[in-house]
């Protein structure tokens, strides 16, 4: 089993360390803090990330999105999405899944 610091599991999900804190603490980042700092199981966040992928993929597959919008479309005019737009993005796919008692 491999610990990382919440930092870097924010990193690995492309959210801020404070949306991290916040995730754990609602028990949605499988992590431990018994050995001091609140540290992250990395295999266990990486099988979550592995299992929203493939969720989104057949999810996409479902939707049978031929005429998908192109990147730009997406991000609009403005450019990227702003971060309370992924925050919130990532809060629903995390709230899609199906509680696994094993991760």
């Amino acid at each position: 089993m491999t610990l990382i610091s919440i930092t870097e599991a924010a990193a690995v999900l492309g959210i801020g360390r404070t949306t991290a804190y916040r995730l754990a603490k609602e028990g949605r980042i499988p992590c431990v803090r018994s050995f001091g700092p609140l540290r992250v199981h990395a295999e266990r966040l990486q099988a979550l990330v592995d299992a929203e992928a493939d969720a989104s993929v057949t999810s996409a597959r479902r939707s049978n999105c031929n005429a998908a919008p192109s990147i730009a479309n997406q991000a609009g005019a403005r450019g990227s999405k702003s971060p309370s737009q992924l925050t919130q993005e990532l809060d629903e796919l995390l709230q899609a899944r199906p509680k696994n008692p094993n991760l």
